[in-house]
């Protein structure tokens, strides 16, 4: 059961790595957000789980947010992140296990915030914490899904400011009409 759900995660996390609309990869973070919490709660690691079932509830209200244009406070959001880190300190055995908690703080500020290239490279910081936490845990396999997913995440932040970088040319060769 565990391998299958780190499976599924690396699975949704590719939609989301290739996923070009701000729409697209909160949903894809929704599905992924879902199956690591169920991998780390398998795995017995409470610590890790409890930011990232916060980050479902997050990714739902940032889908909401740009869907029905409702404004929840950014700060209520960073509160939460700060609550449960706090909250979860007599469960840590070493400072990787504020890892989830700096890494969710961090994809909430992008994710609010950013474009689609910025929430990719934000969410590749939070990818490189969750690495180093998956592999002290003995998530050999989320680990190096982790390391993969930074690699594509790249090389899709490459191919969409290549597209942008076309597109700019295009319009600049374009004839202007005259007045």
């Amino acid at each position: 059961m565990h391998i299958l759900t780190q499976l599924l995660t690396i699975l949704s996390n590719y939609c989301e790595a290739w996923s070009t609309e701000k729409r697209n990869i909160i949903l894809c973070k929704i599905a992924s957000s879902f199956f690591k919490a169920l991998s780390l709660v398998l795995v017995g690691s409470i610590a890790g789980s409890l930011p990232v079932f916060f980050t479902i509830a997050r990714n739902i209200v940032c889908f909401f947010q740009d869907r029905f244009k409702t404004k929840l406070p950014l700060y209520l959001i960073c509160f939460g992140y700060v609550a449960i880190g706090i909250g979860s300190i007599p469960l840590y055995t070493s400072i990787l296990d504020a890892f989830p908690a700096v890494s969710s703080l961090i994809s909430t500020i992008i994710l609010w915030f950013g474009s689609p290239v910025e929430i990719k490279m934000g969410v590749s910081l939070g990818d490189i914490l969750w690495m180093l936490y998956d592999f002290v845990n003995g998530l050999y396999l989320a680990a190096l899904n982790m390391l993969c997913r930074v690699i594509v995440t790249g090389i899709s932040v490459i191919r969409i400011k290549r597209q942008q970088k076309m597109e700019k040319n295009a319009s600049a060769d374009a004839p202007h009409s005259e007045r």
